[in-house]
């Protein structure tokens, strides 16, 4: 019998019809898989460059105020043109101000050892020199012997330039009777700005003497209640403008002689965290 009495051309027809969906399905088929393989391989290439970027120190300047910003900027560039950044603790980062140029001190490590790195700019942020000194962690004491090192004569914007300083350690005696203390240091000028530090035994009797100094004396010693200066704090608000801080085992005071407070708050506040800075970096 001949087979072509029993496949019609309507069936030929139906079978290539057939066969070329099918293909045409395989083919969606094929190219869903390749684009969702490529989703994971994408993904998965992300994750491996997340976590290589985890691995990755990534070193964040940390947001400065008292500098200003194209200066800090400059810095900046210097910094990273100086120091491998990925070796540099970021939370060690400070700047000091001084009256003709900044120094910017930093924690790092070289060569398996941790050091203070430093660098000297200019007023403009540009690199002077760098250097760097052994790191033998954080202290919590200041010790007298280490007054010299803050340079109080050399406070920007502060001191009258055309005046001498006065340097006196018996400026004010209204800590001595008490037990805890051990001494103090001050500078001052013709116009009544001062800086004064007194040591303690510990903090607790620097804030003992404080709290006895503001029942002690007829000004009104106010505790201050912002975040404009670290730790414990106090403040006068009339002639001369005091405030007062309690850091580690000292009581530092910054005074400016003038009648209004708001007038020179700002000063006042910026020269105490200046002088703070500076002690932070030589305690014992």
């Amino acid at each position: 019998m001949n087979m072509k009495n029993f496949i019609s051309d309507e069936s030929i027809l139906n079978g290539f019809e057939y066969f070329s969906r099918m293909k045409t399905n395989i083919f969606k088929f094929s190219i869903f898989i390749f684009a969702f393989s490529l989703i994971i391989f994408t993904s998965c290439e992300k994750d491996k460059e997340t976590e290589l970027e985890e691995e990755l120190v990534v070193f964040e300047f940390p947001r400065v105020t008292y500098v200003d910003s194209l200066v800090y900027l400059e810095m900046q560039k210097t910094c990273k043109d100086k120091w491998d950044l990925s070796l540099m603790d970021e939370e060690t980062f400070v700047i000091l101000s001084y009256k003709d140029e900044y120094a910017i001190h930093c924690v790092g490590q070289q060569d398996n050892q941790y050091y203070w790195f430093i660098i000297r700019t200019d007023l403009k942020g540009k690199w002077i020199n760098d250097g760097r000194n052994p790191f033998l962690g954080r202290g919590s004491i200041f010790n007298l012997k280490s007054i010299e090192k803050l340079k109080l004569e050399d406070i920007k914007g502060f001191w009258d330039e055309n005046s001498a300083l006065e340097n006196s350690g018996t400026r004010d005696s209204i800590f001595e009777s008490h037990p805890g203390y051990l001494s103090s240091e001050s500078k001052l000028d013709k116009n009544g700005h001062a800086v004064m530090v007194s040591f303690f035994k510990t903090k607790s009797d620097a804030v003992e003497a404080m709290e006895n100094k503001r029942n002690s004396v007829a000004s009104v010693i106010n505790q201050g209640n912002s975040t404009a200066l670290p730790g414990i704090w106090w403040y006068t608000a009339s002639t001369p403008n005091a405030v007062f801080v309690s850091r580690w085992n000292v009581i530092l005071e910054v005074d400016i002689y003038d009648s209004n407070f708001k007038a020179v708050e700002n000063s006042l506040y910026n020269t105490t965290n200046e002088v703070l800075r500076r002690m932070s970096l030589v305690l014992d």
